[in-house]
């Protein structure tokens, strides 16, 4: 496959005290002058693209786009990385459309609030690192975002017309920059070969420079959050650690999740069963044998919350001087927003809650949800950094806090999690049920809770694993009751979180089990340890997802989509192996054939020995 790329243009998008500016010019050079206000320097070779901003006097930079006309193939596939651990990532096509969700909350909880999906076919929008690739092939250029400086300083996206062929490179700079001074944006590199290989170089040169450490000691575990939701008590979060600990499950950790504390914002106020009981449970699970884990989300506050009344000036606004709506749930009381993390007094809050949680009360592991709130377009304290750099320095001071407690990212652009958690989930929540959602229907959102979704992702961004840090695909439900997954689709949600290797977390009431129950989760954790820290190959980026393949051994043909389908074993990873065991069941079934026929949400899974 061969790209051409050539005809580029730059729009850089500023202002000047009060007024809003765009400049283009079409005849972009080496070093080019662009006006009064900007200098722009632009360089391009082979593998990569540097630009530099240096303003004649102070302006706010909003965004800078780079576009070039390309010349691919005309069946030229895409592949869209989603903008944080939710967003829908995934293959597009010529003929795709990705949703266009309403209200506004929904997109700020959901997408990139700067750059909202446009809602409009043959337009492709992807974050961090987007993919143009020959879909018969599997050959692909990669484009992906790079640290400058062993920093990232913006988000970066991509946006791909189909009809127009032109590409542009977004760099969403979001400050006030000083007359006189050199902004080098972040690095764009170019890369071409196979697009599996090419994703996992990408990712392996990111870690390279960032050189990233992280505790993957804690795998596996229970949530409280898929069975309860928000109604736990004190006495089922030790019934359940009890239980793992008499029928000798082999987790590492217990979490407690949303339901604790009296609202959201006020996390060391706690709720009924939970009073004066924090220290308690966390001493109780650590007598079982098991870290002792809590959720928490720093940037967020609900209306009712003492932080949100008492501190008004801690709180993120619009150009309005409005507080930023970070979300709506009904279960909080409505409306969420967020703290500008730039306040120092918020920041210390933070740093306080954190010293409680992990110092005072005794948990070892944190949840941190709802990580993009920082990051929402607004008017911030500090107005000399990016709201990336906002989000990122955040999480780089809540890091220094934790110590050596585990952290875990959920709902964070991904860029800002690299160096500072230890594990990142990598796709949206799981849920009873496969599909979109009532609400997600209502609000035309293609990035809400599903359980195919978050396979879906979860398979795709599996290049990150142990290279960033530890994927998180969510959590494992093997019970029957409460939830409207079919039999397939629990065993295709078993099958993919044991065989991708990255974190284990199940959630169900652990007591409710059946003999059969418990055995099919002892199981699932020894495939799980088998299948742990293998590199995962996915050879269908482009495809309909028929299949992914685990170095440790580990094989799953499966079936995301609602029409049956034939998916086949890749000769060239089976030929390495002898045997060929299909697991079902709880059995071992030695396979004669590589080539089955699977049922709209289906799956088999495979061990390989040699």
């Amino acid at each position: 496959m061969q790209l051409t790329i050539d005809d580029h243009s730059i729009e850089i998008q500023y202002k000047t005290q009060d007024t809003s500016k765009t400049v283009s010019s079409h005849t972009i050079q080496h070093d080019n002058y662009l006006n009064d206000n900007l200098h722009f320097q632009y360089k391009r070779n082979k593998d990569s693209i540097r630009c530099v901003v240096k303003p004649v006097t102070r302006l706010y930079i909003q965004k800078v786009i780079l576009a070039f006309q390309v010349s691919p193939l005309d069946d030229i596939a895409c592949f869209a990385n989603g903008y944080q651990s939710w967003t829908y990532t995934g293959p597009f096509f010529k003929d795709s459309k990705k949703r266009k969700p309403w209200p506004q909350f929904v997109i700020a909880n959901q997408e990139n609030a700067a750059s909202p999906p446009k809602g409009k076919r043959g337009i492709v929008q992807s974050d961090m690192v987007f993919v143009l690739g020959d879909s018969n092939s599997q050959n692909a250029y990669v484009f992906g975002q790079l640290p400058v400086h062993r920093q990232f300083h913006q988000f970066v996206s991509f946006e791909y017309n189909y009809r127009t062929k032109l590409l542009s490179i977004i760099w969403d700079v979001d400050r006030f920059c000083d007359a006189e001074e050199d902004y080098t944006l972040d690095t764009v590199c170019i890369l071409q070969g196979t697009v599996w290989k090419t994703m996992e170089y990408y990712a392996e040169t990111i870690a390279q420079e960032l050189s990233p450490t992280f505790n993957n000691t804690l795998r596996k575990g229970w949530c409280s959050w898929y069975y309860y939701y928000n109604t736990i008590t004190r006495d089922e979060i030790l019934l359940n650690a009890k239980y793992a600990k008499e029928n000798s499950i082999p987790f590492d950790f217990i979490q407690i999740d949303d339901g604790y504390q009296a609202t959201i914002g006020e996390w060391t106020t706690v709720r009924g069963s939970f009073t004066a009981a924090m220290r308690y449970i966390a001493d109780t699970i650590k007598g079982y044998g098991f870290t002792p884990g809590i959720w928490y989300s720093p940037f967020i506050v609900s209306k009712d919350s003492r932080i949100f009344k008492e501190n008004k000036s801690w709180i993120l606004k619009d150009n309005n001087g409005k507080p930023v709506i970070a979300g709506f749930n009904p279960a909080w009381g409505g409306y969420y927003y967020t703290v500008d993390v730039t306040q120092p007094a918020a920041l210390s809050w933070i740093e306080d809650t954190i010293n409680t949680l992990l110092y005072e009360w005794g948990y070892e592991y944190l949840k941190l949800d709802f990580m993009y709130a920082a990051a929402l377009p607004g008017v911030r304290h500090n107005t000399t950094i990016s709201r990336y750099e906002a989000l990122a320095q955040a999480v780089a001071r809540i890091r220094k806090v934790s110590g050596n407690a585990f952290v875990l990212g959920c709902g964070m652009p991904l860029q800002a999690g690299i160096r500072y958690v230890d594990a990142m989930r990598i796709g949206p929540d799981v849920a009873p049920q496969w599909g979109r959602t009532f609400f997600d229907k209502l609000f035309n959102s293609d990035s809400g809770i599903s359980t195919r979704s978050a396979i879906c992702s979860s398979v795709y961004r599996s290049f990150m694993h142990n290279r960033f840090w530890v994927n998180d695909p969510d959590c494992l439900m093997i019970r029957q009751h409460k939830t409207t997954l079919k039999p397939d689709e629990r065993q295709t949600l078993y099958n993919v979180i044991t065989a991708l290797g990255g974190m284990f977390v199940i959630s169900d009431r652990l007591p409710d089990y059946s003999a059969t129950e418990r055995e099919m989760l002892l199981q699932a954790i020894a495939i799980f340890d088998m299948a742990k820290d293998g590199n995962i190959y996915c050879n269908d980026v482009f495809g309909a997802l028929h299949s992914f393949y685990n170095s440790n051994g580990l094989g799953v043909l499966l079936n995301v989509n609602d029409i049956p389908c034939e998916a086949t074993l890749k000769q060239e990873i089976i030929n390495n192996y002898s045997k060929i065991l299909l697991i079902e069941n709880n059995t071992k079934i030695p396979s004669q054939t590589k080539k089955f026929k699977l049922l709209p949400h289906s799956s088999k899974l495979f061990l390989f020995e040699k």
